[in-house]
């Protein structure tokens, strides 16, 4: 009797055991190391243009708290949109004074950090003009790296798209895109950049995919200003009230009723909008093409700006660490819409208060992002955390590998030519046999 008593418990209690070793070690990947662990922080900052310099002061302050704390190990991203509109204008022009005096703002809270500083631009730093806005860039880039004098701190360079590289550590990647270069319908840079000769849009993403390809085993950082994912008002995400005061979304107090005007402008910003809406069709495609590319790549984190807020996207598709992350809130912040999804992506976390974030690497392989927000009182506070990566294993630290793998080099290997020039076609034939989209297949 006993023996069958033994052989009926001892599977049980090995199933348990086995279950509470297997607690165990799942609450030991979610413990979030202390800082003495902790092997890199980022922080992003984004949209620190506004419509008074003031505007951004707390947030900057905040920050400075927070990057004077950190040491060597880390590096701070401003994310774009360092101007209201018109971008740099050229010395002795009107607006010239204040411009450096935003500038200013950010180079004198990083002047005495210890770790990396990076500026990407946004589409205000672009200018408004289709024939100099381009030179405004440049001469953004020059007063940003002139003044700070910490060396080439302004990427993508001069004005190129990228993807332009930064090794942060042996595992942690980073590459900077400039996504307005994709979407400006003005004159912008175009031929050799330095690793790669780009001439149209689509051999950007050729290159994209070449450089995540070159880093399959690292984790990487992919950061440009526009999003991919948002809930945000350049996501179709409007705040009810701006049906009928449609001005709010540009000042925030300008209180005038106009119902019919504030809907039909919204129904145009959800619809067609300008490149800047996820609603066009070339902002589409630029997402998507960008997704495709990174996907394909295990552990990354995107981030961006461009809507005034924070927010944190997973995709669906994997049970890995792939993470898009909005980290625009600098200056102002705006609606959010909250628990949003998209087809293959979840909403984590939004917040339309200002703030910034910071995404933390651990030497056990966990990571974690803070959100960090400015107090009325001028002070911050942690306003949420996450985990994006459980621990690793002993076995799995100890099989990353530390150099950067080889791929064949696909630089050069993009051709242009018409898929079919024998539709290449007069009037009479066109008119005979149709158009067929002849204008397509002999482009």
């Amino acid at each position: 009797m006993n023996s069958q008593i033994r052989q009926i418990l001892l599977p049980v209690i090995t199933v348990f055991l086995m279950g509470v070793c297997n607690l165990l070690i799942s609450q030991d990947t979610l413990f979030r190391p202390d800082d003495a662990d902790r092997e890199y922080v980022v922080f992003f900052i984004g949209n620190t243009g506004s419509a008074s310099v003031q505007d951004v002061a707390p947030t900057l302050n905040l920050l400075n708290s927070k990057l004077l704390s950190a040491d060597k190990n880390s590096a701070v991203f401003f994310l774009g949109d360092f101007f209201v509109e018109g971008g740099m204008p050229d010395s002795g022009e009107l607006d010239r004074e204040e411009a450096e005096q935003r500038l200013m703002q950010l180079v004198n809270v990083v002047k005495d950090y210890k770790g990396r500083v990076v500026f990407i631009p946004g589409e205000q730093d672009w200018g408004k003009d289709k024939k100099t806005g381009w030179k405004s860039l440049l001469r953004l880039e020059n007063f940003v790296e002139k003044t700070l004098n910490r060396g080439n701190v302004f990427l993508p360079d001069n004005g190129f798209p990228g993807p332009q590289q930064l090794k942060l550590t042996d595992d942690i990647r980073l590459i900077t895109l400039n996504t307005q270069w994709l979407l400006t319908p003005n004159r912008k840079p175009t031929g050799d950049t330095g690793d790669y000769d780009v001439e149209e849009d689509d051999e950007f993403y050729v290159e994209l995919e070449d450089v995540i390809m070159k880093r399959a085993t690292k984790d990487l950082i992919i950061v440009g200003h526009h999003p991919i994912y948002s809930n945000g008002h350049y996501g179709g995400h409007f705040h009810p009230k701006a049906h009928i005061f449609p001005l709010t979304m540009a000042w925030e107090n300008a209180y005038i009723p106009l119902p019919i005007v504030g809907s039909v402008a919204l129904a145009y910003r959800r619809n067609i909008g300008n490149e800047q809406y996820f609603s066009n069709k070339q902002n589409a495609y630029m997402r998507q093409n960008i997704n495709k590319v990174i996907q394909e790549h295990e552990d990354y984190v995107y981030v961006s700006a461009h809507d005034h807020s924070l927010q944190l996207f997973k995709t669906q598709t994997l049970n890995v660490m792939q993470y898009y992350l909005v980290s625009g809130s600098a200056a102002r912040s705006e609606y959010t819409a909250p628990g949003y999804e998209f087809r293959d992506s979840k909403t984590k976390f939004v917040y339309n208060e200002k703030g910034f974030s910071s995404l933390n690497y651990y030497n056990n392989g966990s990571v974690w992002i803070d959100f960090w927000a400015v107090n009325e009182g001028g002070g911050g506070t942690r306003v949420h955390e996450a985990l994006l990566r459980r621990a690793k294993k002993v076995s799995e630290r100890a099989d990353m590998v530390s150099e950067d793998a080889v791929y064949p080099d696909y630089s050069d290997s993009t051709i242009v030519l018409a898929p079919e020039p024998t539709y290449a076609a007069g009037w009479m034939r066109e008119f005979l046999a149709g158009s067929n989209h002849r204008d397509v297949w002999t482009t």
